[in-house]
C-alpha cells in the first residue's frame, strides 16, 4: 500500500473560523505534516513554517501538533526564537512575536528533529490577531542532501462542514489524487464522501468516520476500493458531506510517480 504524504507550502492570511471564535483566536489547520524518510532512507522530508507578523502590535502565537490518532506528538520543532528555541511534546504554548518579525517553526531540517522513519502529522496555529503563515515541505536526497521537490499547498479553515475535491486519474501511469482529512473538534464524526464522473454519475458512495482530533490520509482509488478503472485520463471530483458538523479540515494532492502536484479543496459549506 503506498503511503500518502501530502506535501505543503501555504502562503494566506488567517481568518476567523467560528469554531474557535470563543477563545477569539484567528486558527489554521496544516492537515498533513510529512517529516523523515518514506523510502527507506533514500529520500527525506522536512517542513519549514514561517508566521509573519506585518501587524503594528504584536502578536501571540500558539501551535499544536498531533500524531494521526490525535496524540500529542513527541517529536521536536526547533524554532528561531531565542526564548524557546525548541517546541517539545507538540505544543507551543504562547510565543510573543513582535511587530514586522517572523517566527520560523521547522522539523526534518536537523538530525534532532528528524524521526527514525517518516512521520505524518497534522498542527493547528492560532494568534489572537490576523497573521500570515508560509509553510514548505522539502523532498531532499539523504545521502547529499540535494533538493528533489518543493511543492505549494494552502492550509485549511478547521471548521468545514462540506468540501468538493477534483480527481485526475489515469491508471496506466498511477496517477490519482490524494486527501488528508482532520477531524479538529474533540468528538467523533462522519462524513458521506462521493465520488462523482465527468457527466455526473456516481462512481461511489461512502461513510468517512474519523475519532476526535484524528486525521486520515488516503487515495482515492483506494478509499473507494476502485477495480477496472479505464485506461486514459478520466477526470472526476469528490464531495465530502458531514451535514450540520462543522469541524473539518482538509488538503489535496494528485500524485503520478515522484511528482506531485497541489489540488483545490473548495470549500461548499
Amino acid at each position: 500500500m503506498r503511503r500518502c504524504v501530502l506535501i505543503l507550502l501555504s502562503v494566506v492570511p488567517f481568518l476567523t473560523d467560528d469554531a474557535w471564535s470563543q477563545t477569539g483566536a484567528f486558527t489554521k489547520i496544516i492537515p498533513q505534516i510529512a517529516i523523515g524518510s518514506f523510502d527507506g532512507g533514500a529520500t527525506k522530508y522536512s517542513t519549514v513554517i514561517e508566521i509573519i507578523n506585518t501587524n503594528v502590535i504584536s502578536v501571540n502565537v500558539s501551535a499544536n501538533f498531533f500524531n494521526e490518532d490525535g496524540s500529542a506528538t513527541n517529536l521536536n520543532f526547533t524554532t528561531n526564537s531565542s526564548t524557546i528555541p525548541t517546541i517539545s511534546n507538540g505544543t507551543l504554548s504562547s510565543l510573543t512575536l513582535d511587530p514586522n518579525k517572523v517566527l520560523i517553526i521547522s522539523a526534518g531540517t536537523t538530525p534532532g528533529t528528524t524521526p527514525s522513519s517518516g512521520t505524518a502529522l497534522w498542527g493547528r496555529i492560532a494568534t489572537d490577531s490576523p497573521v500570515t503563515i508560509a509553510m514548505y515541505l522539502e523532498l531532499r536526497t539523504a545521502a547529499t542532501n540535494a533538493l528533489r521537490s518543493r511543492i505549494s499547498m494552502p492550509a485549511s479553515p478547521s471548521n468545514m462542514a462540506k468540501f468538493v475535491i477534483p480527481r485526475i486519474r489515469n491508471v496506466d501511469t498511477g496517477l490519482d489524487v490524494a486527501f488528508a482529512v482532520v477531524n479538529t473538534a474533540p468528538t467523533s464524526a462522519s462524513l458521506t464522501v462521493t465520488l462523482k464522473a465527468a457527466d455526473g454519475s456516481t462512481l461511489g458512495t461512502r461513510i468517512l468516520t474519523i475519532a476526535g482530533s484524528s486525521h486520515r490520509a488516503l487515495f482515492t482509488q483506494e478509499f473507494f476500493a476502485l477495480t477496472n478503472e479505464p485506461s486514459g485520463t478520466s477526470f472526476h471530483y469528490v464531495v465530502f458531506d458531514a451535514g450540520t458538523a462543522t469541524q473539518f479540515a482538509a488538503s489535496a494532492l494528485a500524485f503520478e510517480g515522484g511528482n506531485q502536484t497541489t489540488f483545490p479543496v473548495d470549500v461548499l459549506r
